[in-house]
């Protein structure tokens, strides 16, 4: 078809329907060489009349592009819930992170890239997934990482290239790229970046190289209590996303034979507990576990020698609790929360987050349980510990929630919002 569409004289078989495809009588008979060589003889022959069915196929074109597209909005005109065309703009975008390939990823249900860069998508973008720490570094080239996203950009001219949890690019490749393409940069970034987290001030340093370059930030932590040289119009807050696919659990459907679940690793990419290291919230669990005197049955990873689970197995163990207790190292910060919330909210599990993080900001005590200290901690737990029925209705409606505010088309909706000044789809409540 796109042959005889440029004015070619094309020899078809006389199966698989290619003899519908445009007006033409070179149809062999029969499918054997002899056969295409007699025909292919009698063409070069007479020209003439090879002339005349080049002429022919150029002019006469059935199965044009116009037509089809024509014939398929007739189509959907008629279907009484066909789906709208979107006609808002949509964006190229380069997205430079961690995709867990050199993980095998092992952490997909954790990771923050993967679900933004599905909601991106989800709403009309175009994404080319970078995985920067599976980049081959050269020894003797420390650009080869610029090089190989300039190298994209020239192909691909992005409207947005989109850092995920790094500052990896060098200013002059900002500025190259900002310059040619007008391209916009911003930045996303999870973990702690205030005081109280052993390595703030390295996260804090590192977010804030190129500040001048970088169109907008985003992070897990609620800008306001941020001490930062970077413009505080442009730091926003990143709610950690949910997506149907990876948070697809009902787990307030299984059996519970724990009443509270809690995870600790030392380091996600680490993968196993480290030798000698600390972690100030092996205190808070410790304390926790004699202040309840065995009253509270508790299902712990990370800590007294219990490797951490990854995926599917860290979800065979939270399925099983009643509760999940959310405890992010570097003490309690306003709206500073681990990348696992989502997995025990987006899942269906009933979770417990300290009142200084504010997450009754945006769910009510029948979604979420917040505590004051251990002993009120350990009060809650040992009140509804028995009361399975009251345990499943709020987690439904923790799931729920969860998803109707941080489900990752939303989260990714606000962040072009926020970086390409675009109406709002969606009413993001943490901005309020």
């Amino acid at each position: 078809m796109e042959s005889a569409s440029r004015g070619c004289a094309v020899i078809t078989s006389v199966s698989g329907g290619l003899s519908e495809t445009f007006d033409n009588n070179l149809i062999l008979k029969k499918n054997n060489p002899a056969e295409l060589i007699k025909l292919l003889t009698h063409l070069i022959e007479n020209k003439k009349h090879l002339l005349n069915i080049q002429k022919n196929n150029f002019r006469k074109v059935i199965h044009t592009p116009e037509k089809s597209v024509d014939a398929l909005n007739l189509l959907r005109k008629s279907l009484p819930n066909s789906l709208n065309i979107n006609k808002q703009k949509t964006y190229k975008i380069i997205h430079i992170s961690n995709f867990d390939i050199r993980t095998s990823h092992r952490l997909f249900n954790l990771s923050i890239a993967k679900k933004i860069s599905n909601g991106l998508i989800r709403n009309g973008n175009d994404v080319i997934d970078f995985d920067y720490r599976n980049h081959n570094h050269k020894l003797l080239d420390k650009k080869s990482l610029d090089k190989k996203i300039i190298d994209i950009t020239n192909n691909y001219r992005p409207d947005l290239i989109l850092l995920g949890h790094n500052n990896c690019l060098r200013r002059d490749t900002i500025s190259l790229i900002k310059k040619k393409f007008n391209t916009k940069f911003s930045l996303w970034y999870e973990d702690h970046v205030m005081k109280g987290d052993p390595n703030y001030d390295k996260n804090l340093k590192l977010i804030e190289s190129n500040h001048d370059l970088i169109d907008q930030y985003f992070i897990t932590t609620s800008p306001e209590i941020i001490k930062t040289k970077i413009s505080k119009s442009k730091i926003n807050f990143l709610p950690i996303p949910v997506d149907p696919n990876i948070e697809s659990g009902y787990f307030y459907e299984n059996e519970k034979n724990n009443d509270m679940f809690f995870a600790l690793s030392h380091g996600v990419n680490f993968g196993k507990l480290k030798r000698n290291s600390f972690d100030e919230r092996f205190n808070f669990i410790n304390n926790l576990i004699l202040l309840s005197k065995d009253r509270i049955k508790y299902n712990i990873l990370g800590l007294y020698g219990e490797q951490p689970k990854w995926n599917y197995e860290f979800n065979q163990e939270l399925m099983c609790s009643k509760t999940a207790l959310n405890l992010s190292r570097g003490g309690p910060n306003k709206y500073a929360t681990s990348n696992r919330l989502a997995t025990l909210m987006g899942n269906g599990v009933l979770t417990i987050i300290d009142e200084k993080i504010r997450y009754q900001d945006f769910f009510d005590n029948d979604e979420i349980i917040t505590y004051k200290n251990h002993t009120d901690l350990v009060n809650q737990l040992l009140f509804i510990k028995e009361n399975p029925r009251k345990i499943k209705l709020r987690s439904i409606r923790a799931k729920k929630a969860y998803f109707s505010y941080f489900q990752n088309t939303i989260v990714s909706d606000f962040l072009i919002h926020k970086i390409f000044q675009k109406e709002k789809n969606h009413n993001y409540v943490w901005t309020k």
